[in-house]
């Protein structure tokens, strides 16, 4: 937790490796609830499940109609960057290398200033309290796949025992 929290203030996101079922995301859960309170936050956290057929528009967002009109509807991981909280990124690993490589731009150091996703029509504004924290098991684990070198240098890897 210490960890985790000394990161969180100097915008070093995470990525929590550790055996299945030792408490990594609940860990993080948590952890996402305290800070909400000690840094005055309106949200404990956005979290997205990753898997096999996850694909960026499931934390980024998408395009729908809405009241006979064409709108975007944000993501976890945009609602988490726009409003400063934390998004945890559960089971990351499980998620094709392409998807994962999506991620980096929501990782740049450029906060309190607008990023532009490719894929999404709009500029992002990343607030400076936004927070990643990835959760994962070991990519020896049947069905994991490594991380990519470019969002693996966004993070700092914490193994839980």
């Amino acid at each position: 937790m210490a960890k985790l929290f000394a990161a969180s203030m100097i915008n070093l996101h995470i990525c929590v490796i550790g055996r299945t079922g030792i408490g990594k995301t609940s860990c993080a859960r948590e952890f996402s609830r305290i800070r909400k309170i000690c840094m005055k936050l309106s949200e404990d956290f956005y979290m997205h499940s990753f898997h096999s057929n996850t694909k960026p528009s499931h934390f980024y967002g998408n395009i729908t109609m809405k009241n006979n009109k064409i709108e975007f509807i944000n993501g976890s991981l945009i609602n988490a960057m726009e409003k400063g909280t934390t998004f945890i990124a559960d089971e990351m690993n499980l998620a094709p290398e392409i998807v994962m490589k999506s991620l980096v731009p929501a990782l740049e150091l450029n906060l309190n200033s607008k990023i532009y996703i490719p894929g999404i029509k709009k500029k992002i504004q990343i607030n400076q309290k936004f927070f990643f924290i990835s959760c994962q098991n070991d990519f020896t684990t049947t069905g994991r796949n490594s991380l990519p070198k470019l969002l693996a240098k966004k993070l700092k890897f914490i193994t839980f025992i």
